[in-house]
């Protein structure tokens, strides 16, 4: 037997159906947006920020917040002792982990993104007579996808020091992180390698050349010049 008013009760589940997708998206869309803003603002002031980058701050953030509830409701039952113990055990692997990723993911990004921007994009996009604006918020994305890429070519690449100081970093995990490891063997190394790569151009052209002419165009073009030309 036909149940009674089928159709109405086929609209209603339809509106509800919609009605919660439609609050669903404006929750998951509007949350993380609002959240990655917020953060943003705080960390950057009025500087505009690309929607990508907000959302993506909110979603992480979003996911750690619902991550951290999570465990904590799983760690309740079991006393307030054990809380306590690995609350204590993660926010030393959070500091660890803040340590590590401001210099992997965050000074040596922008080294990256700066020695990229010497070399290519202010010689092609800058001419002699004007004055390049560096943009380190841009270096920094930059030098994140260069810092991706070549781990990744590293990582796929013949056996080297480099390549066993990242596996090891790598099988050793988030729990057993070793700062030491990071950034004496991984961190270090790189780091003095870009610094050179910065410095020594900058000081030949700007401490050197003078010593030789008194130009200033010819000072300008070697200053301008001289990190595609060496590098």
């Amino acid at each position: 037997k036909r149940p009674r008013f089928l159709p109405f009760k086929i609209i209603c589940l339809i509106m509800f159906i919609c009605i919660s997708l439609t609050v669903g998206s404006l929750i998951m869309i509007t949350v993380p947006v609002y959240v990655g803003r917020k953060l943003m603002s705080l960390w950057l002031g009025g500087t505009k920020v690309h929607e990508l980058y907000t959302i993506g701050c909110g979603l992480y953030v979003c996911w750690i917040i619902l991550r951290v509830c999570t465990l904590l409701w799983s760690w309740i039952p079991r006393g307030w002792n054990t809380v306590s113990a690995k609350l204590k055990e993660w926010i030393l692997i959070a500091v660890k982990m803040i340590c590590a990723m401001s210099v992997l993911l965050g000074f040596i990004p922008v080294l990256f993104g700066l020695l990229l921007d010497l070399v290519l994009t202010v010689p092609a996009r800058v001419s002699l007579h004007h004055t390049p604006l560096i943009s380190l918020w841009q270096d920094w994305a930059i030098g994140v996808l260069l810092t991706k890429t070549f781990c990744a070519v590293v990582l796929v690449g013949p056996n080297w020091w480099i390549k066993r100081v990242i596996e090891q970093v790598y099988l050793g995990g988030i729990r057993n992180i070793n700062l030491r490891l990071i950034f004496t063997e991984l961190a270090l190394p790189v780091i003095m390698v870009l610094g050179l790569s910065l410095a020594l151009p900058y000081i030949a052209a700007c401490s050197i050349i003078p010593m030789f002419t008194s130009s200033f165009e010819l000072q300008n073009f070697v200053y301008r010049r001289i990190y595609p030309a060496v590098l």
